[in-house]
């Protein structure tokens, strides 16, 4: 079935809020980057914030929030335009995300190490907590005690709890999204965020990004599981990958078999579909434009692209002097972006539409 790739339907970045502030680029090169703020009439702002003199490393915003940072990221600060707030030695954290949605954040200072104190996108604090993941729909799981989980809400108030398996110094967990797997007994247990603790599962796990679903390597194989715990059938007996197994996007997976690498489209509940094979892509990463469009560089220096149902938008050869370089691939405002280094240390930006048809 023929399908017709349309820009306008690729994932458009929200607007962005009103700031009273905008960053302006004095310095950017390889390991220096120094920024300062200017209001709407270009009047240089926050120049009496510790000893940055208005120069920063980073700057972010999150609500009524500012966070920034200076002498390459060592000293930072909280600031609220609205009230005057500061909080010095003090930032966004940028290790779990933050929930714009639901007007809530994680903050990090420098002198606590582990502890985060909750951010709230009208320039308050709330308490303070060891988090295990981001904010997602303004929930969060953390630690409530030495000895317990939970899970809280944008209002700090306790959803659920449930014992844990060890302290915070020995328990080994690892976290994609809204959901932690826990290491325990050999193998390994995910929780979600409404406090559900799955069967114990044996091997190695490698919770998905894009979906539910989990990777279980058990010896030396890989196996595609749903969220409920479900095998998604596969090419091999008990639908498992030989080599390797990992996932790329939206019910997108690929793995390599004897040298080759074979992408698969598997959505939950259902089987797999090959679309590619034989494909060696020189770049692990598969570039997306958050609408279901995706595009993967290959060896034959092409730019593959297809969407999320399997079906080939275009093979786009890249010229001579791009595929002698280090190419990176990614989307900008719905267009295949393909940039590689020049010999002068500049960098050369070429545009395709999804489809193949070169932009600039």
């Amino acid at each position: 079935m023929l399908r017709l790739y349309d820009p306008t339907q690729a994932a458009s970045p929200s607007e962005a809020p009103k700031y009273p502030y905008h960053e302006v680029v004095d310095n950017a090169g390889v390991g220096v980057l120094r920024v300062h703020l200017e209001d709407a009439d270009g009047n240089h702002v926050l120049t009496d914030i510790g000893d940055s003199g208005g120069y920063f490393y980073t700057t972010e915003f999150f609500g009524s929030w500012i966070s920034v940072t200076w002498d390459g990221g060592s000293k930072m600060a909280l600031y609220v335009p609205d009230t005057g707030r500061l909080m010095e030695g003090a930032m966004l954290d940028t290790v779990y995300k933050s929930d714009t949605a639901s007007g809530v954040a994680w903050g990090w200072e420098a002198n606590v190490t582990r502890d985060r104190v909750v951010l709230h996108a009208d320039g308050t604090t709330g308490g303070t907590y060891l988090p295990l993941t981001g904010w997602y729909h303004g929930q969060a799981i953390v630690w409530l005690d030495n000895n317990t989980l939970g899970g809280i809400n944008a209002a700090e108030k306790v959803l659920w709890s449930c014992p844990a398996p060890g302290t915070p110094e020995t328990m080994v967990t690892n976290c994609v999204n809204d959901r932690i797997a826990i290491q325990q007994d050999g193998g390994w247990k995910i929780l979600d965020s409404n406090g559900t603790l799955s069967p114990l599962i044996p091997g190695g796990l490698r919770l998905c990004r894009w979906s539910d679903s989990y990777i279980v390597d058990l010896d030396g194989t890989y196996t595609l599981y749903d969220g409920s715990g479900a095998v998604l059938a596969g090419p091999y007996a008990g639908g498992r990958y030989a080599e390797s197994l990992r996932e790329v996007g939206q019910d997108l997976y690929c793995y390599s078999n004897d040298g080759e690498t074979t992408y698969f489209r598997c959505p939950a509940g259902s089987r797999p579909t090959p679309l590619f094979s034989g494909v060696t892509v020189e770049d692990s990463s598969v570039a997306t434009d958050g609408g279901g469009v995706y595009a993967i560089l290959t060896a034959e220096h092409t730019v593959l692209c297809f969407d999320r149902f399997g079906d080939l938008l275009s093979t786009i050869q890249l010229s001579a002097e791009s595929a002698a370089q280090n190419c990176n691939v990614t989307f900008t405002n719905g267009c295949v972006e393909v940039s590689y280094p020049l010999p002068d240390g500049q960098s050369q930006v070429v545009r395709y539409l999804p489809t193949g048809e070169l932009v600039s």
